[in-house]
């Protein structure tokens, strides 16, 4: 029986310290049938170099340098759009899996064509690989309809990590791709919410790594701010980029394949659970 090729994309920028240990624990994986994709946004320290001596050691990693840093949403698309598995998941450059990560996603989404996406439960680690948390809640929206989908992801949104599952490639080509918003995976999986189901694997098999422990939650939205707006835009009032962000997903909802009876209802969970958080975050700011 042919296993399906899993696609692996890796947009990265600067991640010598980790990405050796990032590419053994997938080269490790006990599921051979993969390539990965890395796209290297102009690298100013080592990675480039030890991305191209694993590419010359194993010809499933493929390693990409682009002319000029594209920034991270451009260069997330592009490490899809190189990609030809049936099967996709975005890998930064310092997290870790367990050898039956891909295999146990892969046999999920074999057995039940109703599921989108799968993911495990996630173990917080440092520099050094010494858990310091984890993430122990989960969604799995098997057997659910597009509302609950729906309201469940952002729910959870901050508790558990579907954006490092396993994804159908067909099912994240109907979406957008990555947008140049504010928090564009949210956007991404939401609508991949609203196109089929999420498994779950009650097993520790994702290791998400705290690259920057000391950036307090303002500090990374300012870095996202600067990576996906031109300078003239990034001086703006944090109400700006929230509301930005809506109409795309308004506008995402729109275009969903679900009934239309569902999409002013949708719209309001989305009013309810994501734009008055944020705009309550922006009134503190």
């Amino acid at each position: 029986m042919n296993r399906p090729l899993v696609s692996i994309g890796m947009a990265i920028y600067n991640e010598e310290r980790f990405l050796s240990q990032t590419l053994d624990s997938l080269l490790a994986q006990d599921y051979s049938n993969l390539e990965v994709i890395i796209c290297d946004n102009v690298s100013t320290d080592k990675t480039g170099g030890i991305a191209q001596e694993y590419s010359k050691k194993d010809n499933r990693i493929k390693y990409y340098l682009n002319e000029s840093n594209v920034g991270g949403t451009r260069n997330y698309n592009k490490v899809f759009f190189l990609s030809s598995g049936e099967y996709f998941m975005w890998v930064g450059g310092h997290d870790l899996y367990d050898k039956s990560f891909i295999s146990s996603c892969v046999e999920i989404l074999e057995k039940d064509k109703n599921v989108v996406l799968v993911y495990s439960l996630t173990n917080i680690i440092d520099d050094l690989n010494n858990k310091t948390g984890s993430l122990s809640h989960h969604i799995d929206t098997r057997s659910l309809n597009p509302l609950l989908r729906f309201h469940l992801f952002f729910y959870y949104l901050t508790k558990v990590h579907p954006t490092h599952g396993l994804i159908r490639y067909d099912s994240i080509k109907r979406t957008g791709l990555y947008k140049k918003v504010l928090n564009p995976d949210n956007m991404l999986f939401s609508q991949l919410a609203l196109m089929g189901e999420f498994a779950h694997i009650p097993k520790f098999l994702f290791y998400f790594r705290t690259i920057r422990p000391k950036e307090t939650g303002w500090e990374t939205t300012l870095r996202h701010i600067k990576d996906i707006y031109s300078p003239r835009h990034q001086n703006y009032p944090y109400i700006f980029y929230t509301l930005h962000q809506f109409y795309y997903h308004v506008l995402s909802i729109y275009e969903a394949p679900v009934s239309w009876y569902y999409k002013p209802i949708l719209v309001f969970i989305l009013i309810f659970e994501g734009l008055l958080l944020r705009i309550r975050i922006a009134m503190k700011i």
